[in-house]
């Protein structure tokens, strides 16, 4: 392989399950995707890439050569932060969070670190449980934040933070439990952590009601305040809006559930300076707490 371009492309191609998505995240033709994994398929001696229907899918010699590709760039990134720290030249920190978190106090927390760490730069990437950990065993990040982790030998937790979920409601509603059965329920899209939180609250009410998916809290936030229905929502999202009489809190027997974010790592990785910084930080700062769960 003559250059890590062809490379690139192909595990953006598995990353979107898209040729076309691939070829827009990489502000390239859809041709030139192609064309560069036909390239790298006949480098390898083998076909990488099949029509499936209107798309494509990998082969399993595809997908084999991905999960070694995922590995190998993630090796080769660890290495640059390794030679920028002997050097002394800016370091980056790679880390993810769920959508929740990074909408509310992983903002906060990452511009308290910046300001007492101007030569780290730092890659956030926000998506939904299932992408955090895939990334995290594939070490393509150094730090997780999220809720529950997989149980798995490779996930170590840094720290903890309380995250109390709560039912909102449009300040000028009151529900009843009867209220609450009959309500439509705004919820994150599957493979999110509030949602399957969400259905656990289902079922310790013992119903099934209406429910309407949205993709992102901030606009669940804003629908519920626009009167579209209830939801279940972590207090780090709403704090400021149940506060200034924006959104109400509703009672149930169900709730407060008392969840954890947690600062996650790779067991088997060492970190970094910057990611050993980070963490000093994070708990330093109070955000989250030592790796013993607050009673």
């Amino acid at each position: 392989m003559k250059s890590l371009r062809p490379l690139t492309i192909l595990l953006e191609v598995a990353r979107t399950g898209s040729v076309r998505h691939a070829a827009a995240a990489l502000d390239v033709s859809q041709p030139a995707v192609s064309a560069a994994i036909a390239e790298l398929g006949r480098t390898i001696g083998a076909e990488l890439l099949v029509r499936d229907g209107r798309g494509v899918r990998l082969t399993d010699a595809g997908k084999k050569f991905v999960e070694y590709g995922r590995r190998a760039m993630a090796l080769l990134a660890e290495g640059q932060d390794a030679a920028a720290a002997i050097a002394g030249t800016a370091s980056r920190l790679r880390i993810a969070a769920v959508t929740t978190a990074a909408e509310s106090f992983v903002p906060g927390l990452l511009g308290g670190f910046l300001a007492k760490n101007a030569m780290v730069s730092i890659d956030l990437d926000v998506s939904n449980r299932e992408r955090i950990w895939d990334r995290l065993n594939h070490n393509e990040v150094e730090l997780v934040v999220a809720g529950e982790p997989p149980v798995s030998p490779q996930c170590r937790t840094l720290g903890v933070r309380a995250n109390d979920l709560v039912i909102v409601s449009h300040p000028a509603v009151s529900l009843t439990q009867q209220d609450l059965a009959e309500a439509t329920w705004l919820m994150r899209e599957a493979g999110s952590g509030t949602r399957a939180r969400t259905q656990e609250v289902f079922a310790a009410l013992g119903f099934v009601p209406k429910t309407l998916t949205i993709g992102s809290n901030g606009a669940i936030r804003e629908c519920v305040r626009a009167g579209l229905g209830v939801s279940v929502l972590s207090t780090d999202a709403v704090g400021d809006e149940i506060a200034a009489g924006r959104l109400r809190i509703v009672p149930s027997p169900a709730t407060p559930r008392r969840r954890f974010w947690r600062l996650v790592t790779n067991a088997e990785r060492v970190l970094t300076k910057s990611a050993r910084a980070f963490v000093t930080f994070a708990l330093a700062s109070g955000v989250f707490v030592g790796d013993e769960l607050p009673s």
